[in-house]
């Protein structure tokens, strides 16, 4: 159900059905240890995604990556 924290809503349950958006660049920079190869920062990537997508028992994840002008 959905209930109210401080005039923001919470959900304190998630639907097996759900979906899982994850922003790119924030799994990137939360990235502690940094593989040697390119290979194995894509398998660490995909590990920690389908972690979170089984956490949430979501049935879609959503792994979004964008570039804004003003930062390149």
């Amino acid at each position: 159900g959905v209930s109210r924290l401080r005039g923001r809503r919470t959900v304190d349950a998630v639907p097996a059905d759900g979906s899982v958006l994850l922003d790119a660049m924030a799994v990137l920079q939360s990235t502690v240890v940094i593989p040697k190869t390119y290979g194995e920062l894509a398998d660490n990537i995909l590990a920690r995604i389908l972690a979170i997508a089984r956490k949430f028992k979501a049935s879609r994840v959503d792994f979004v990556a964008d570039r804004y002008r003003s930062s390149v």
